[in-house]
């Protein structure tokens, strides 16, 4: 199902195509984030008053050696606001 044909409402399909204004909002919403590192591998959104993602990550804590995990990070983009920021962050091994 594309963002066309998504009820209003529901979550699209996750996908690894990751788009400019994704990576933005994802970006706006974790700067100054420290410890751990996320970069985003699938995204999936929901269109409700503003944008939920939900990132697939890859999440490795900042340290030598550290182990590479998945991570779900849930962000809001408020189109009033021109902000993005994090609902959520959780660890899925």
């Amino acid at each position: 199902m594309n963002e066309s044909q998504q009820m209003a409402g529901g979550w699209s399909d996750f996908t690894i195509q990751i788009t400019v204004e994704d990576k933005a909002a994802f970006d706006d919403a974790l700067k100054g984030l420290l410890g751990v590192t996320y970069t985003p591998v699938a995204v999936s959104k929901q269109v409700v008053n503003g944008i939920n993602y939900r990132f697939v990550c890859l999440a490795q804590t900042v340290y030598p050696g550290a182990p590479v995990r998945l991570a779900m990070v849930d962000i809001h983009f408020s189109p009033e606001k021109k902000h993005a920021f994090v609902t959520g962050i959780r660890d899925l091994g």
